[in-house]
């Protein structure tokens, strides 16, 4: 769970665009890793998430289960949302295959 109070306390909060500030001047790399090959994140990760992408996540939940979102099989699912699966599969093979190594 991701918490606000944290970047509050740290006085982080403009800097990391939260709270509606926007962030001003040089553009930061968003991710990057850190000198120790952790990913570092400069900005608020709330952001990067809209409800198109929650969305795509708890559909994805359901269709992992076997439970499509939409009548019929596989062929009469919206093909979005047929990309959306493909997507998330995808970049979930990326993570486990680097944190495998």
């Amino acid at each position: 769970m991701l918490d606000c109070e944290t970047c509050r306390e740290k006085k982080l909060y403009r800097y990391r665009g939260c709270d509606g500030y926007r962030r001003t001047g040089k553009a930061v790399e968003p991710i990057a890793l850190d000198r120790f090959g952790q990913f570092k994140v400069d900005f608020c990760p709330k952001l990067a998430v809209n409800k198109t992408a929650i969305r795509a996540i708890r559909l994805w939940q359901f269709y992992k289960r076997g439970v499509l979102p939409y009548e019929g099989g596989a062929l009469n699912q919206p093909y979005r949302i047929i990309q959306w699966f493909q997507t998330i599969d995808a970049e979930l093979s990326k993570v486990e295959a680097e944190s495998d190594v």
